[in-house]
């Protein structure tokens, strides 16, 4: 870190831990923007893990704009941020809700999880009791339950777990890891449209496409495993890009340039002549 971020570092660790309490708007709204260069934000997720009262001070400062540049600021933010804490773990919901793989003995995402199960647990999952308090859990679950009601929300988070779950810091990544992602995108798409769904979805394809690239170069399960993941990934692929074309070829500004439409592929016309960073 240099000179300059760790000076920034040392005002931002000041007033997260001098202003725990504060119900001041500026003060929050500062802390907010100062939370990506906070040199330790690992140790204050961890304690809103074990403390109500740190977990209402986060999700006080996270009602502001938090810029982190790798996440979607939203509903889901601090979540994500939270969740990293908590090692992977055995599957607490019934995997046949997205593979058909063995996974008996298989670790994945502990907020993936809680996304594709119907409803939320009401208490942690017992191996997970030693690193979450029952009241933290409870307060993260009714956070967990607004998200999993907005497809915006829904969908942007599972973008920034895509890219998680397939980033370097994370040494196993198998098919199943890519269907419970899939069974995550799927299930948002099923809720109400929400237009601000619309620029995010390039993103998304190509997180998705590093995330297919692991699988395969890591190699962890059987090639017909594999394979099956990486037919759900393409499905899943295709049906984003069809949908994000189709969903704004209507504009105004689109209807008089329908004409020079072309095919390619295997997707919608529209493809050959809208570019995927439109709006």
């Amino acid at each position: 870190m240099g000179p300059w971020k760790s000076s920034w570092g040392r005002v931002a660790t000041y007033l997260f831990q001098n202003f725990e309490g504060t119900s001041s708007e500026s003060i929050l709204r500062m802390q907010a923007a100062m939370w990506p260069i906070v040199p330790d934000r690992g140790n204050l997720c961890r304690q809103a893990l074990k403390y109500p009262t740190m977990l209402k001070f986060l999700q006080r400062a996270f009602y502001y704009t938090v810029s982190c540049p790798e996440h979607y600021d939203g509903d889901g933010h601090l979540l994500l941020h939270i969740f990293s804490q908590i090692h992977d773990c055995k599957s607490f919901v019934d995997t046949e809700l997205f593979t058909n793989i063995p996974s008996d003995n298989c670790l994945f995402n502990v907020l993936l999880l809680i996304l594709v199960s119907p409803d939320e647990p009401d208490q942690p999952p017992s191996r997970l009791r030693d690193d979450v308090n029952a009241q933290c859990w409870a307060q993260l679950m009714e956070a967990c339950g607004t998200v999993k009601s907005s497809q915006f929300e829904m969908l942007t988070l599972v973008s920034d777990l895509a890219a998680l779950v397939s980033g370097t810091e994370r040494s196993i990544l198998a098919a199943e890891d890519a269907e419970l992602i899939i069974a995550c995108i799927n299930k948002a798409f099923a809720l109400p449209f929400d237009h601000r769904i619309i620029p995010t979805l390039p993103a998304l394809t190509n997180r998705l496409r590093v995330l297919l690239d692991g699988i395969m170069d890591k190699g962890l399960r059987p090639s017909e495993d594999n394979a099956v993941a990486a037919s759900k990934v393409n499905m899943s692929l295709g049906k984003i890009i069809t949908y994000f074309v189709t969903n704004t070829v209507c504009g105004s500004r689109n209807v008089r340039t329908l004409s020079c439409a072309r095919a390619r592929q295997e997707h919608s016309p529209a493809t050959g002549w809208l570019p995927l960073d439109v709006e």
